[in-house]
């Protein structure tokens, strides 16, 4: 039998979990591994966000067929399709992240790697925002080879994205245009030209299908509109909160609810709830400013809560006892 603290203590001293501690995770009180996971959290992470801001440099017609992408062009999805992003509007969009504080920018580019004219006029952009916005710049934009990636390096770029989704075991289930050795081949290349990896990983992706397969999407997804109408109701009886939406409703609304308080900025708020509550929101513009153009948040962004179908009444009532203080 295994003790959250003593886990955490250990954790904390340096120590890496054997498989047979990890498990045991699974079997403690919710509330007990809580409190052991605030606890690493709080010695071991900085207390200073390392932000980064992306903007989309190339949208739409890639050729792989990664299942998680919106932007493959082996499936319907919707999304924009365009070359390379405006020059103009990507140095505003720089500009702006700039004079708010956040430490670091990125463009972020569809495709298996962004080449030829496309590479030229991106790296003239990370090029001319490292030397006149003054903000830490960085880039994603797939699987280049060394020269590409040392260009970058010259451009200004100091930390080069390529997330690593599933285990290499299950990698060939979600794509099959790229291996993950690719991946792995790219960023033990960035990090030889001298560039910092940002290497996101998907955990368990598998796991995870095979708890919505048999769990089931729609059942799922009634869970997580039935919490977020819950939430809803509980904010809009609150003075001085702002809803950007309806009534959560099943038939056409997917469980995301934005809100703001008044007076108040979504990164303050966020940040309290945070800091000071242990609950997770988004705050900010969420990549999508045109969308808050369009409802006069621009400025002010909003706070954005996500439930998921684990989300249990207590982190309801704590969420909503929150925000009472926080008003």
């Amino acid at each position: 039998m295994y003790e959250s603290k003593e886990l955490a203590e250990k954790i904390c001293g340096g120590y890496i979990l054997n498989e047979t501690e990890a498990y045991a995770l699974l079997d403690m009180p919710p509330e007990e591994l809580r409190r052991a996971a605030l606890q690493v959290s709080r010695q071991m992470m900085p207390r200073k966000f390392d932000s980064c801001s992306i903007i989309n440099a190339r949208s739409g017609h890639c050729s792989e067929n990664c299942k998680w992408c919106a932007q493959s062009a082996h499936f319907a999805t919707g999304c924009q399709n365009y070359d390379v992003v405006d020059h103009d509007e990507c140095l505003r969009e720089a500009r702006y992240n700039h004079e708010r504080g956040i430490a670091r920018f990125s463009l972020v580019g569809s495709g298996r790697a962004v080449r030829g004219e496309a590479f030229g006029k991106v790296c003239a952009m990370l090029r001319e925002i490292h030397e006149t916005v003054g903000i830490k710049t960085c880039a994603s934009l797939g699987l280049l080879d060394r020269e590409s990636l040392r260009e970058l390096r010259r451009s200004g770029v100091t930390r080069y994205h390529c997330n690593l989704e599933t285990a290499p075991s299950f990698f060939g289930t979600l794509c099959t245009t790229h291996t993950i050795e690719d991946k792995i081949h790219t960023i033990e290349m960035a990090r030889e030209e001298g560039l910092e990896v940002c290497s996101g990983g998907i955990i368990g992706m598998g796991e995870g299908i095979k708890f919505i397969n048999s769990y089931g999407q729609m059942r799922i997804y009634k869970k997580e509109i039935d919490i977020l109408s819950h939430i809803y109701d509980k904010l809009q009886s609150m003075k001085n909160i702002v809803l950007y939406t309806q009534r959560p409703n099943i038939d056409y609304y997917v469980p995301v609810l934005s809100f703001n308080v008044k007076g108040k900025n979504s990164e303050e708020v966020a940040e309290v709830l945070s800091s000071k509550y242990n609950i997770a929101v988004r705050a900010g513009l969420h990549c999508a400013p045109l969308a808050h153009k369009s409802i006069g948040t621009l400025d002010i962004g909003t706070v954005r809560i996500v439930p998921s179908v684990f989300t249990t009444n207590y982190d309801v009532n704590a969420l909503i006892s929150a925000i009472y203080k926080i008003i």
